[in-house]
């Protein structure tokens, strides 16, 4: 929910990235990307242009827990963009945090294990905002983010919990709108999720998932997948 309210496309636009891993003890990579900036929230036609920096820092405490954080931020024009029944002219900020944490159990997570997600968004606008009858000065500033666990209590096993949620401080901007498949007016929005997996082998499992979506009203969800794998994978490369 939060990416595809507040991130859009912008982060599978066309584009191309330069990495470096630094030379430390720790896990410290650094990126600098540049992307063609043409779709949502940015400008609505290619040739604006984004650029974005991330900084990723992890490592291990003892045999058992690993870390990953990262921090970033992407910005751009948003010129021309539709805004609802008008027209955006301005730059748009997008910053994103995010915390990963595991453990595995004696180190091997093909048994027990467990990882803790969060990440968090924050994305500002600035501009002038034109309707058929007049243009004025616009502030947006919207934010959301998700935590969620997922457990490997046994191994064929995985049971995992999220919340989500975005925030839009207008109605003016479709933050909460078609991006996100929120119903329109709305300035809060959240999703619920409970999953369960059984993997059978390598090559199949059966998911049990229940989804509560605020988005448009209070919209429960129950859902029963069978996924199988055919071919070359992770185990067998064939």
């Amino acid at each position: 929910l939060p990416y595809t309210a507040l991130a859009g496309g912008a982060y599978g636009d066309t584009g191309a990235r330069l990495t470096w891993l630094l030379p430390s003890e720790r896990y410290a990579e650094l990126s600098l990307e540049r992307f063609a900036g043409g779709t949502y929230p940015f400008a609505a036609g290619p040739g604006a242009g984004s650029t974005g920096v991330n900084l990723r820092l992890g490592g291990d405490l003892g045999l058992e827990h690993s870390w990953l954080a990262s921090i970033g931020t992407l910005r751009g024009d948003a010129g021309g963009r539709p805004t609802g029944t008008a027209t955006l002219d301005g730059r748009v900020r997008l910053h994103i945090a995010s915390l990963v944490w595991k453990w595995a159990r004696n180190g091997d997570p093909s048994q027990q294990n467990l990882v803790l997600q969060a990440e968090y968004l924050w994305r500002r606008e600035e501009g002038r905002l034109a309707t058929d009858s007049a243009t004025g000065a616009y502030q947006g500033r919207h934010h959301g983010g998700y935590v969620q666990a997922v457990l490997q209590p046994w191994r064929q096993w995985r049971m995992g919990l999220r919340h989500a949620r975005v925030h839009a401080d207008n109605t003016l901007d479709p933050a909460l709108g078609a991006a996100g498949g929120v119903a329109a007016g709305v300035h809060d929005a959240w999703v619920n999720s409970a999953v369960l997996t059984f993997a059978r082998s390598e090559f199949s499992r059966l998911r049990l998932q229940w989804d509560w979506d605020a988005r448009r009203g209070r919209d429960r969800r129950l859902i029963f997948q069978y996924q199988m794998s055919l071919g070359a994978h992770g185990a067998h490369q064939f």
